[in-house]
C-alpha cells in the first residue's frame, strides 16, 4: 500500500483570485495522487459567507481537501483552502494560522501574506503558483518566494480568465515557468510522486 510521509518533504503553495475556482478545479483534479508535499491555497472569496469551496474541490479530487484551521499541522498529501477574511499563514513550527490583521492589497486573505510565510518557513523547499485574477497580490509574494530559493510558476496570462495576478508577478519576479493549467500539473507532478 501507498503511504504518504506526514511532515512534507515541500510546500505548494497557490494563489487564485477571479476565475479560480474553475481553475483549481481542473488543477486539483488532474494533480496525481499520493504526493509527499502539501498544497496550501490562498483564494479571494466574498469575506460574509462561509466558504464552500473545500466540499466542491472534494467532490473530483483524489486526495483531503479541507478548509485550513488555525494551528494545524501541514500534512503531506493534503491540500488546505484559506478561510474567507482571515490572511492564512505557514508557521515556522510547519502549522498554518490565522490573523485577523489589515487586508494587503485589498485582499484578507492575501497571497502575498501566504507566499512570504511559507517562504520564510520552508526556504527553498517552497514552489509558489499563481494562477487567474483581477489584481496584483501575489507578485511581491512570489519574490519572497525566489528570495529564499524557491521556485515560482505563473498561468500563462494569455489562458488566465483573469491577467493581472499572473501578468503582475512576471514583470514584477524573474518567474521559473510560464505555461498552461496542463503544464503547470506535470509540473506539479514530477515535484515528487511517493511510491
Amino acid at each position: 500500500m501507498n503511504t504518504v510521509p506526514k511532515t512534507p518533504s515541500c510546500i505548494v503553495v497557490i494563489g487564485a483570485s477571479w476565475g479560480g475556482i474553475q481553475a483549481l478545479r481542473t488543477l486539483l483534479t488532474q494533480l496525481r495522487s499520493p504526493f509527499c508535499f502539501a498544497v496550501v491555497i490562498v483564494i479571494h472569496q466574498d469575506r460574509q459567507r462561509a466558504s464552500q469551496l473545500p466540499q466542491l474541490l472534494n467532490d473530483t479530487a483524489a486526495f483531503r481537501v479541507v478548509e485550513a484551521a488555525d494551528k494545524e499541522p501541514i500534512v503531506a498529501g493534503n491540500v488546505y483552502i484559506s478561510t474567507p477574511n482571515y490572511h492564512l499563514l505557514v508557521e515556522q513550527d510547519g502549522t498554518l494560522s490565522h490573523t485577523i490583521d489589515k487586508p494587503v492589497n485589498y485582499c484578507r486573505p492575501s497571497v502575498d501574506v501566504l507566499f512570504q510565510t511559507a517562504a520564510d518557513a520552508f526556504g527553498d523547499r517552497v514552489v509558489a503558483v499563481v494562477l487567474t485574477g483581477a489584481n496584483h497580490d501575489g507578485a511581491a509574494g512570489a519574490q519572497r518566494v525566489k528570495q529564499r530559493g524557491g521556485k515560482v510558476f505563473v498561468q500563462n496570462p494569455k489562458e488566465a480568465e483573469a491577467k493581472a495576478m499572473p501578468l503582475a508577478t512576471i514583470r514584477d519576479t524573474e518567474v521559473d515557468f510560464i505555461g498552461s493549467l496542463e503544464a503547470i500539473i506535470d509540473k506539479l507532478n514530477g515535484i515528487g510522486q511517493h511510491v
